[in-house]
């Protein structure tokens, strides 16, 4: 639709569920995620949602596409291995592809909230798990060289044992650390998301629990690691998706 909301049109009417829709840099090209086919894969269409056709194909579900700055790439989350979920960069004209943190390598259970830096060099994530078995209950952020050298976590934290959110005198203590509201949950790893990276590509913003309070809030960090900055206004009981401005 056009930006004051008219104009809208509908561009797909798959029987399945298709969303996670991304504008390519060129305006002419939409990427999304849909299981139109069964399991979830990447497709691409034109703006006006003619030529749709899949781009990232394989077994398993692919999800939350994401584009390099020059439209050539697409990252994407790759769940083929139970529920473990790897990252894969794909080729967007020769469908080539390449996966990172595989479940036979770092031992990752789950990468999410997949972002790119506006100057293509790096990709931001979430990831939970660790880089060997014996460390393998931890919750965070990575940063990664597109061409898969350089892998960081800039940030990285333990689980923590739940706790139940609530009031005291009439003021909310936290939101808790149910992640499936179930207090059966012995440890539970704390939220990173909402991952955006600043237009110079020097620092990241993300939203995460990780607050000793439960909270979720909005947080910086360089890009290079380093102590991360609350944003003590952004206090909330949701997680929150994070943006910077031009």
């Amino acid at each position: 639709m056009d930006a004051d909301g008219s104009n809208q049109i509908r561009l797909t009417t798959s029987p399945g569920m298709d969303r996670a829709s991304r504008w390519a840099p060129d305006s002419e090209r939409i990427a999304f995620e849909t299981d139109r086919e069964g399991g979830y894969d990447i497709w691409l269409m034109n703006a006006d949602g003619t030529t749709q056709r899949p781009v990232v194909r394989k077994p398993g579900n692919e999800r939350e596409p994401v584009w390099s700055p020059d439209g050539k790439r697409i990252a994407c989350t790759y769940q083929h291995v139970g529920d473990r979920r790897s990252l894969l960069i794909t080729n967007v004209e020769d469908g080539s592809s390449r996966v990172f943190f595989a479940p036979w390598g770092i031992r990752y259970t789950k990468i999410s909230s997949v972002s790119w830096s506006p100057d293509g060099q790096r990709i931001a994530g979430a990831f939970q798990g660790g880089k060997n078995a014996a460390d393998s209950a931890r919750a965070g952020l990575f940063i990664i060289h597109a061409d898969g050298s350089g892998h960081q976590e800039i940030v990285s934290r333990g689980p923590c044992q739940p706790r139940t959110g609530g009031k005291d005198n009439e003021t909310m203590t936290g939101a808790g650390w149910y992640s499936d509201y179930s207090t059966s949950q012995r440890w539970v790893l704390r939220s990173f998301n909402g991952i955006a990276w600043s237009p110079d590509s020097a620092r990241i913003a993300f939203s995460s629990d990780m607050d000793e309070s439960g909270d979720f809030y909005v947080y910086t960090i360089p890009a290079d690691g380093g102590d991360a900055t609350r944003l003590d206004v952004t206090r909330s009981a949701w997680e929150q998706w994070c943006a910077w401005s031009p």
